[in-house]
């Protein structure tokens, strides 16, 4: 179990496509309930072999075993940092729930 080492706290919100009546969709991101969490770096060697093979790097953000978080679910920290969930890993013995999240970009102020 790893729930001694979930140190942070994260917003967590959830696509959800409704209706808008006149025969097409809407899809809004609805919060959901704020997860406690452990926030990785990749180390640096991760980054270096990233970006030799020109690929898109994923940062992990653990949670405890049970957690319910999907793929392109957003989370968010007090900070104004936000990731996409682009994969989640649930190794076979319930430890914990890996997320595998890409960093949101977000413009700065004009």
């Amino acid at each position: 179990m790893i729930s001694h080492l979930l140190n942070q706290a994260l917003t967590h919100q959830r696509p959800t496509t409704v209706p808008d009546g006149a025969g097409g969709s809407t899809t809004t991101m609805v919060d959901l309930a704020v997860k406690a969490c452990r926030v990785s770096q990749s180390t640096a060697s991760e980054r270096l072999y990233g970006a030799q093979a020109q690929a898109d790097h994923a940062q992990p953000i653990y949670f405890a075993p049970g957690e319910d978080v999907r793929k392109d679910d957003q989370l968010g920290d007090d900070d104004g940092r936000a990731w996409r969930v682009t994969a989640v890993i649930r190794p076979s013995k319930a430890a914990y729930v890996r997320a595998d999240v890409e960093l949101i970009e977000t413009r700065g102020a004009p």
